[in-house]
């Protein structure tokens, strides 16, 4: 039951949005994560570009050494914490819709199934229902 609750606050979570108060943080996060939606448009389709740095923070160390603007220790472990949790967010949320959409088509042909005449699909209509209401409810 436990993971069943953190399934749930996991997918809230990802649904609310957390705002910055600080002024100077907000506009340093608009221009990271503006740098950053233009390092992945200039992917070539499915297969993104090969980028000698890996990790979030040195993403965000080298926008700034490229654009020669200083950022301090402090404001750049706020920037990688808050843009990895809004990709975590965008994550889960898209985990969602797309179990949500799979599970609705499960139900749609099970429906399907059970209204049928045949035992054979009958049972099986029973048994995919009986799968979907048993993941949802795990």
């Amino acid at each position: 039951m436990k993971v069943f609750f953190s399934t749930i606050s996991e997918v809230l979570e990802s649904f609310t949005s957390k705002q910055t108060t600080d002024i100077k943080m907000e506009e340093l996060l608009n221009f990271v994560e503006n740098k950053l939606q233009k390092i992945n448009e200039s992917s070539l389709g499915f297969f993104t570009a090969k980028n000698q740095y890996e990790k979030l923070d040195e993403k965000i160390m080298n926008i700034f050494l490229e654009e020669n603007r200083e950022i301090s220790s402090e404001e750049l472990k706020i920037l990688t914490t808050h843009i990895s949790t809004q990709q975590q967010n965008k994550q889960t949320k898209k985990k969602f819709y797309y179990i949500f959409g799979i599970s609705l088509v499960l139900l749609g042909v099970s429906t399907y199934f059970i209204l049928n005449e045949t035992a054979e699909l009958r049972s099986f209509g029973f048994s995919t229902f009986g799968l979907v209401i048993g993941y949802w409810l795990k």
